[in-house]
């Protein structure tokens, strides 16, 4: 399984990839999605997107949803993953 640091850095890359003006620096496993770093709904299909082609997991709208921090969106994505899959190395 990845570890924590590993999946929130790379899943810091994408956020920054996705949303105008944010630099991985402003970004925290605290950090409020939406109210904190201003993603919009757009920006959030784009972020699991990438996370899905990355990890090759499946992100509910549901799932998608619920996600209200980093941390939570890294959390899911450890657990979808689990043991026996590997990231596709995309780049970002």
């Amino acid at each position: 399984m990845e570890s924590y640091q590993h999946v929130l850095e790379s899943l810091c890359r994408i956020i920054e990839s996705s949303v105008d003006d944010l630099t991985i620096d402003d970004i925290s496993p605290d950090s409020d999605l939406k109210g904190e770093l201003g993603i919009d709904s757009l920006a959030m299909f784009e972020i699991a997107d990438k996370a899905q082609e990355q990890w090759v997991i499946k992100i509910s709208d549901d799932e998608l949803s619920r996600f209200t921090t980093v941390d939570s969106m890294v959390t899911f994505i450890q657990g979808a993953v689990g043991n026996h899959v590997l990231p596709v190395m995309t780049e970002v």
